[in-house]
């Protein structure tokens, strides 16, 4: 955003490299890059320095204000979440590996739930 108000218009970015930056994303290109970066972190090596362990060491700054994200959901997303696998809810991984399953899986909720989370990918 600093850099599309510079005064100099050869210093300022163009509408579509604006555009192409995740500020600018609609929901649904959000979804698929959490549900990609997720697809990602599975299938790294975790026994030599990985992204994974670079995003969990930034997890106070991503989870801001909040320990944990689990406290964000809906409790019965979380109970739905919990029944199925076990997640870390101080785990940014485990985040998007729930964002990605939910994603998948959306329809499997019960109605009331879905209605109440929203409809995907918003």
């Amino acid at each position: 955003v600093t850099r599309m108000l510079r005064r100099d218009p050869s210093q300022r970015p163009t509408a579509a490299a604006c555009l192409n930056h995740p500020w600018f994303w609609d929901a649904a290109r959000c979804l698929a890059f959490l549900a990609a970066v997720s697809d990602r972190l599975e299938s790294e090596d975790r026994h030599v320095y990985s992204p994974a362990r670079r995003l969990e060491s930034m997890r106070m700054a991503i989870l801001d204000p909040h320990p944990t994200w689990h406290q964000q959901l809906h409790p019965e997303l979380w109970a739905d979440l919990s029944a199925f696998r076990r997640y870390s809810p101080h785990s940014i991984q485990d985040l998007l590996r729930a964002i990605r399953n939910k994603r998948s899986h959306l329809n499997e909720l019960p109605l009331e739930l879905q209605q109440a989370i929203g409809i995907s990918p918003e």
